[in-house]
């Protein structure tokens, strides 16, 4: 999968979307460039959901013109999926997660 200095110099626009509240927007590939390095792979990763009341994470997206492709892989999605279940039960429980 690219990099984030592939994803830049090819002018992919790098999108989140959160998929509890709804939240999307650019991500600042310069800024994740300067935090994580230009070889920083975004395949399979998460951050925090950054919207107010949101306890969720985003994932990413690379577009370029008319076509948006996910970085995660099958196997990210169902480590996101096992991740979310967890969540939800967290936030049905009276104990908070470890």
């Amino acid at each position: 999968m690219p990099t984030l200095s592939d994803l830049q110099s090819t002018g992919a626009t790098v999108r989140f979307i959160c998929q509890e509240c709804g939240a999307t927007g650019d991500a600042d590939l310069p800024a994740m460039i300067a935090a994580k390095g230009p070889d920083f792979d975004l395949t399979d990763k998460l951050a925090p959901c950054k919207a107010p009341g949101c306890t969720y994470w985003v994932g990413f997206y690379a577009q370029q013109g008319q076509v948006t492709r996910s970085l995660s892989t099958r196997a990210g999605d169902m480590a996101e999926s096992e991740m979310r279940t967890v969540w939800l039960r967290s936030r049905h429980s009276k104990t908070p997660p470890a």
